[in-house]
């Protein structure tokens, strides 16, 4: 067991409109008095949604200094040259899909070797994962959504995210949007989802089963949940498991075209990576039946498997088009036969207080006991990435990012 700790809450500096934290001020006071033997040192923010005074007045020091470390925790991936050689962290690093964004991070840890611990990767005994902001993101997408749909369709029109106070605020709004008509498709399983039922719900939306997506549904507004076993195929399996999926990808090939076709609105929160096949390819994108009007891509998988998802939006400027005969990039909203897409990679942030209040107590009761009583479970082996800049066995296939 350990007795002594010094935590590191780093700035986020990548990215302008990150404002959440690992640590809130409210849990870092509560750390500091069960735990004696732990001191918490935070860097300075004027970005961060918690202002340092607070971290000052719950017992953390800030200062820019966070050598003496042991371990330093953040929210999105930190630049290359950011990293402090020799140190533990732990963020989203978003290296395992291979993004090629990433490659200098993973080769700058490499290069000094860097410990890097990925929240994605912190899974308990049942292969669940212990802490994410899957429900936030699912949430706020689902609420730019219906806000892109409306604009779209002039049906209704919502506040933009900026103008939201909290989640409470974000249902009260969303309910403008109750009596519009549409077809809802949505994939995935889990908190993403949880979040976009819950908004969809709000606004009156029915949830109907396969053959009434597919046919002609009395409701008006309508969604369906669709799960792998609909969007994906296997040619001798009629039934197969989350993990055989998962394990097996080169066995499977899309089957959502047949839905993408009647749907009006598409968010897509479900899990992919590049060794599964493309949802959607480029030419069946083109094809006239293909009737979306908004995508939103809350997994954010750029390039991912809808060609829909070309660059990513903002926060700030959340939507772009996509020209439906050549999938080039236009501006938003700028024709009707268009598709409007939204692909915003740091959607929690939006609600940045409830998220990280959130998150921060997943962190306490979820993973730092881990740091305390040792890692029993193999948790935090699990989920590095790079050991003193070394790549842990199950992310071998980074390999040539570190050249």
């Amino acid at each position: 067991m350990i007795t002594e700790l010094k935590i590191g809450i780093v700035r986020e500096k990548q990215y302008p409109t990150e404002r959440r934290a690992p640590i809130t001020p409210d849990v870092a006071k509560h750390l500091l008095k069960v735990h004696k033997g732990l001191s918490i040192i935070v860097q300075p923010s004027a970005q961060r949604v918690f202002d340092d005074a607070s971290y000052v007045k719950a017992g953390c020091q800030v200062t820019d200094d966070l050598s003496s470390c042991d371990v330093i925790l953040g929210i999105r991936e930190i630049e290359a040259e950011e990293l402090i050689p020799g140190k533990k962290y732990l963020f989203f690093s978003h290296v395992a899909k291979r993004q090629p964004r990433n490659k200098k991070l993973l080769k700058g840890a490499h290069d000094n070797h860097v410990t890097i611990l990925d929240y994605e990767f912190l899974k308990g005994t049942d292969n669940k994962r212990l802490v994410g902001f899957g429900y936030w993101a699912g949430l706020v997408g689902a609420y730019n959504v219906l806000r892109a749909y409306g604009l779209k369709t002039g049906q209704f029109s919502l506040l933009s995210t900026s103008f939201l106070i909290d989640k409470d605020q974000l249902f009260q709004e969303v309910k403008k949007a109750i009596g519009c008509k549409g077809r809802i498709l949505v994939t995935g399983q889990g908190k993403v989802t949880n979040g976009v039922e819950e908004v969809l719900e709000a606004i009156g939306a029915k949830e109907v089963n396969r053959q009434q997506f597919l046919g002609e549904p009395k409701a008006a507004l309508i969604y369906y949940l669709a799960s792998p076993h609909d969007y994906m195929k296997h040619n001798d399996l009629a039934h197969f498991s989350k993990d055989y999926l998962r394990s097996h990808p080169q066995e499977f090939e899309s089957n959502i075209y047949e839905y993408i076709k009647r749907a009006d609105v598409y968010i897509a929160g479900h899990y992919w990576d590049s060794r599964f096949p493309k949802f959607l390819t480029a030419d069946e994108a083109m094809y006239e039946d293909i009737r979306i009007k908004v995508f939103g891509d809350v997994s954010c998988d750029i390039p991912g498997p809808l060609p829909f998802s070309m660059q990513l939006s903002t926060l700030e400027e959340p939507f772009y088009d996509v020209k439906r005969s050549d999938l080039s990039i236009q501006p938003a909203f700028s024709a009707d036969d268009n598709v409007t897409v939204m692909t915003i990679d740091n959607l929690p942030s939006a609600l940045a207080v409830e998220a990280s209040v959130d998150f921060a107590n997943q962190i306490e009761h979820m993973v730092l006991p881990y740091f305390w009583e040792g890692d029993y479970n193999k948790v935090l082996k699990r989920a590095t990435v790079l050991r003193n800049g070394n790549l842990n066995e199950q992310f071998n296939y980074l390999a040539d990012y570190l050249d």
